[in-house]
């Protein structure tokens, strides 16, 4: 072995892989915010070492703006089962289409209640791929080996982007999420 660390590291890359496509099979927002929780836990063990300063440093910011995300996510799972009593696909787009729920945040600010989901959803999906203003992780997790970075850039940071099309019927929806979708994601371009 060229490393010492070598099997430990092939074998984490080959497990992130498998949790990477079992999220984007998954069934239901349950899976998916699990699978999503584990890849981020990788995530941090790919790029941990103890050996290096600056990867230490931004491992943990990684781990902390994920963790960030992970809570908006959660509030989004737990929200879309308290409005419509179900996670399953199928079922949650359909109940979501037929429901009239909305959330009064305060006195004459009311949201419906698939706006209210996919923005969590959405600022949940921001932290994972880097958007601003939760793109402060990415600049230091450079410091991580090549192929974890390539499956970073080829994978992981696409994530939000497939959050919203894999829930395409919920987030359409809401066009004041998609609104803020855009107007997020154009910022981001344009400070990138």
């Amino acid at each position: 072995y060229q490393e010492d660390h070598e099997p430990r590291y092939l074998a984490l890359i080959g497990f992130t892989v498998f949790v990477l496509l079992c999220m984007v099979s998954s069934a239901n927002l349950m899976m998916l915010f699990l699978f999503w929780q584990l890849l981020s836990y990788l995530l941090y063990l790919l790029i941990h070492n103890h050996a290096h300063a600056g990867t230490l440093e931004g491992a943990f910011r990684t781990f902390f703006i994920l963790r960030l995300g992970d809570v908006f996510f959660l509030a989004g799972v737990v929200l879309a089962y308290s409005l419509y009593g179900t996670l399953e696909f199928p079922d949650l787009f359909a109940r979501a289409a037929a429901s009239s729920a909305s959330l009064s945040l305060l006195p004459g600010i009311e949201l419906s209640g698939a706006t209210a989901v996919t923005l969590l959803l959405f600022a949940g999906g921001m932290s994972k791929s880097a958007q601003f203003p939760l793109f402060i992780w990415l600049p230091r997790y450079l410091y991580a080996p090549t192929p974890a970075t390539a499956l970073l850039h080829a994978g992981i940071i696409n994530a939000c982007g497939f959050l919203i099309n894999r829930l395409a019927p919920l987030f359409g929806l809401s066009s004041t999420t998609l609104h803020i979708a855009f107007l997020v994601g154009t910022l981001t371009a344009v400070l990138g």
